[in-house]
């Protein structure tokens, strides 16, 4: 049995995954970013076999909630998002 913190975890997991399925490619993904280690590997936990996002430790200091690095992670990578729509629509 999995300790409730990852249990919330995968349910969390479950949510996001049918929300990126129905916004795909309109979506701000908060989720994907806080899990985002660098470019290419994300932090993630192992149950029954696959792979869920977790929220990457170093954003966080209380396990559940975003720190000042978090934060400033996230505001980049949205501000860059952002900036990528309106030079689309230009």
């Amino acid at each position: 049995m999995l300790p409730s913190y990852d249990a919330d975890n995968v349910a969390r997991n479950r949510l996001n995954e049918k929300i990126r399925a129905r916004y795909e490619g309109r979506l701000f993904d908060l989720a994907a970013v806080e899990s985002r280690r660098n470019e290419a590997q994300k932090a993630t936990f192992r149950f029954e076999g696959k792979d869920y996002d977790l929220l990457y430790r170093p954003f966080t200091d209380d396990g559940g909630h975003l720190n000042s690095i978090g934060r400033q992670v996230v505001a980049i990578d949205l501000l860059v998002t952002l900036a990528g729509i309106a030079g689309s629509q230009e």
